[in-house]
């Protein structure tokens, strides 16, 4: 990884606020996502002659060649055509044309066609984005790669809505087809009337996503920013939520000039990690895609805090990047306390190697949850690191430097009244000689 770029990375800020928002709760945080057209690239083929998922404007093409087939006219001619309907006519317009010359079913079949689901699985970026604890993953896409991501997923477990009919049986979190679902799900939402006529039709949909930005911090992935499902949501949200709309943060390669950063509604944060990953360095566009979500996903995935229900193991997860020469990630939150050596190097500690091991124990004894009973996996986890120091620890007090003797025994005895280790006889002698040192009593209790 390199080592810098990131953390001088002018956005960072709101990067920051996203994870720690999404971290905020132990189940799921206050972070939701839509997922666009773009992020299905990041799936894995089957097969190498597997024709890539097409973008918004692909299928745009997709439509226009279906309408316009080439004739005998001359190339120059059918380009001239090509770029007057196209300037004219965005994709759901010309999926509007589609359909009312072929017919819905038609439209729904040159849709099943042409995004080549089946012939792919879920990519690791699938997985690293459901096991972020999102509080909802909504989507714009046909396709099941999401679906299909979750039986690889431990950490998390999200109920899936296909229809708004699915809605009162589920619970947080969800994952959402706002658009339909291969292969029978319908209407897959393509056409400029199914557009127009969304906000009635599907009003709980509608209703939940603006529910969810309202109360989440709201990222939209695999979007570019004139991606028409992108540009739809954007202006419903804005028509309907007006000046209480709250900041939502577009985040992906957007190759942005200032021109295009102004053009983007108030309420729309542009993200955009071209800077991060310049044209120069990443030349294939699918790859520079790819290693910048890795990146971003990975950064929120730091942000993990420890998971104290393991103490005292250091829980926090670390994924390593797939792609080379990725930038360097922000580091999150600490992770707790290092647990040190199984066994100790010698059988007598000097000063330095009680005070290590007496700070270790301590830091431990701070991070406990509290339980009333330590639970078995984590008191035979506290045993192994601890079994093997006790003698060292008792056969080396009587040389350490006070207060260090008492402070490491206090330690080591708080450990055994943990596990319900009893003070064996062997260990009293040892025990008995420090706590007598200390005894500023001993001619009135006649202890010698």
């Amino acid at each position: 990884m390199e080592s810098d770029k990131s953390l001088q990375f002018s956005e960072l800020k709101f990067i920051e606020l996203i994870r720690k928002n999404l971290w905020y709760g132990q189940e799921y945080g206050r972070a939701a996502v839509m997922i666009g057209s773009g992020f299905s690239r990041n799936a894995d083929k089957i097969s190498k002659r597997t024709s890539p998922f097409p973008l918004w404007d692909d299928l745009g093409e997709i439509f226009f060649q279906s309408l316009y087939p080439k004739s005998s006219s001359s190339d120059d001619d059918y380009q001239k055509l090509r770029a007057q309907i196209k300037k004219a006519k965005r994709t759901e317009q010309l999926a509007q044309d589609y359909e009312k010359y072929f017919g819905r079913t038609a439209l729904d079949d040159l849709l099943l066609r042409s995004i080549p689901d089946n012939n792919y699985t879920p990519g690791y970026l699938h997985r690293l984005l459901l096991s972020l604890p999102w509080s909802d993953v909504f989507t714009t896409n046909y396709d099941t790669l999401l679906e299909r991501t979750l039986p690889k997923i431990y950490e998390r477990k999200y109920d899936l809505v296909l229809t708004k009919d699915d809605l009162p049986q589920k619970q947080k979190p969800r994952i959402v087809k706002l658009h339909g679902s291969f292969p029978s799900h319908r209407p897959f939402i393509i056409t400029h009337n199914d557009y127009e006529n969304y906000p009635s039709d599907f009003a709980p949909f509608t209703n939940m996503v603006q529910e969810a930005i309202m109360e989440n911090t709201f990222c939209l992935i695999g979007f570019s920013g004139d991606d028409q499902n992108f540009l739809k949501w954007s202006e419903w949200v804005d028509e309907n939520l007006g000046k209480s709309t709250p900041l939502i943060y577009l985040c992906g390669i957007l190759d942005l000039s200032t021109t295009d950063q102004k053009n983007f509604r108030k309420n729309i944060v542009p993200i955009d990690f071209a800077p991060l990953f310049p044209k120069e360095r990443w030349p294939d566009s699918d790859i520079r895609h790819n290693c910048a979500l890795e990146w971003f996903l990975l950064t929120l995935m730091e942000g993990a805090p420890p998971n104290k229900n393991r103490w005292p193991t250091i829980s926090k997860i670390t994924r390593k990047s797939k792609c080379p020469h990725i930038p360097s990630i922000p580091p999150g939150p600490p992770s707790l306390p290092d647990l040190g050596k199984w066994i100790p190097s010698i059988e007598i500690l000097s000063n330095q190697e009680i005070i290590d091991i007496s700070s270790k124990w301590q830091r431990q004894r701070n991070e406990y949850p509290g339980w009333l009973i330590l639970p078995e996996d984590n008191r035979e986890n506290v045993w192994m690191f601890t079994k093997n120091w006790i003698n060292p620890v008792l056969n080396s007090l009587e040389k350490i430097q006070p207060p260090n003797d008492i402070f490491v025994l206090f330690e080591l005895n708080w450990r055994l009244q943990l596990l319900a280790i009893p003070l064996f006889s062997n260990w009293l002698p040892h025990i008995e000689k420090i706590v007598i040192s200390y005894n500023p009593f001993r001619a009135i209790t006649h202890i010698k």
